[in-house]
């Protein structure tokens, strides 16, 4: 299977900063971060990625009645 497009650039390491970025260390604890992504993360589609990019702290529960709105109206892709 080819590499991710989202691939870590070559040459040397990232700081810290660019690593804490890169959408599969996310929500992870530091200690786990890896320059190079997991093979069973390669492949994601864009949506997928934006889904994992978010982090804890941003992500917003929807209630019961949210939930049912989207599903009736076909909107799933707007949560």
């Amino acid at each position: 299977m080819p590499h991710s497009v989202h691939s870590t650039p070559r040459g040397s390491p990232l700081d810290e900063m660019a690593l804490s970025n890169l959408y599969w260390n996310i929500n992870q604890p530091e200690e786990q971060w890896t320059e190079h992504c997991p093979e069973f993360l390669l492949g994601q589609s864009q949506r997928s990625i934006e889904v994992l990019s978010t982090k804890n702290e941003d992500f917003k529960r929807l209630s019961w009645l949210q939930v049912e709105d989207l599903v009736s109206t076909s909107s799933l892709y707007l949560s």
